[in-house]
């Protein structure tokens, strides 16, 4: 039996941002979209502002995403209703904003949707410490939601800062490259799962997660073509999931998510 605790997955697909080829990334519009065409698992990028609201947003600048610059940690959380974050995408989502952590768990649990947190640290002036503190009083004031959360980052101290807080909580390990250090990190953060890149899969890793009882999951996956290379090179059991931009393209009958 895994030793550290395992967040459940009804299904293999886990919508990246939502369904972000289709909608605004880290929007209610894409979630949305995602939860409509069937997925129960989502995936979305957690950071914190200058007045320890957490908002759902990847990149360290709004540039890209909204109608608005600078630096994201800069905001408040009175300044989130100006800002588009639609526009940028299509019209069609003009109006779209930037959503806080708090009502997005909500989102989760009404839809009965389970969620993959990825907490961004490097895009913020924070610390570990005090990201940790004022992220884990949210889940815990939310306790309902533990059950559907998995937590996940690329800051192996951030990481190391959550689980001393919040030892119930699934976290997954979160790499572009597999290190030679990833399984003693994964080890003394109690990790139950390992997220990495594609292009960093091997047989000798996938057997080595499943030799040490860990869940290994794979981004980004959008296409037909590169999922049935990766199945054809390992088999598809030994995959615990797959984030993808794209949901739609593999999904034929939700039953089929099943594991």
């Amino acid at each position: 039996m895994p030793k550290f605790p395992i967040a459940p997955l009804p299904a293999p697909l886990i919508a990246h941002r939502g369904y972000s080829s289709k909608a605004p990334e880290n929007t209610y519009a894409s979630f949305e979209l995602a939860y409509q065409s069937g997925v129960r698992w989502l995936e979305t990028d957690v950071q914190i502002i200058s007045d320890n609201t957490f908002v759902l947003f990847h990149d360290e600048h709004l540039d890209r995403c909204t109608d608005m610059s600078g630096m994201v940690s800069n905001l408040t959380h009175a300044k989130l209703p100006l800002i588009d974050a639609g526009s940028w995408f299509s019209q069609e989502y003009a109006g779209e904003q930037i959503p806080v952590l708090e009502d997005f768990l909500n989102f989760v649990l009404t839809r009965n949707l389970y969620v993959n947190l990825e907490l961004k640290l490097e895009n913020s002036n924070a610390d570990p410490v005090h990201y940790a503190k004022h992220f884990v009083k949210i889940l815990q004031s939310n306790a309902e939601i533990l059950p559907r959360v998995l937590l996940s980052s690329f800051d192996y101290q951030l990481l190391v800062a959550v689980r001393s807080r919040l030892p119930e909580v699934p976290i997954a390990y979160l790499a572009e490259e597999h290190a030679p250090d990833a399984f003693d990190k994964i080890n003394n953060i109690q990790a139950s799962s390992y997220h990495i890149a594609f292009q960093a899969l091997s047989k000798q890793l996938v057997s080595d997660c499943l030799s040490r009882d860990i869940a290994l999951r794979v981004y980004t996956v959008n296409s037909i073509k590169l999922l049935a290379s990766l199945l054809k090179f390992i088999e598809p059991m030994r995959i615990s999931g797959f984030f993808t931009d794209d949901p739609l393209i593999f999904i034929t009958d939700p039953s089929e998510q099943d594991l």
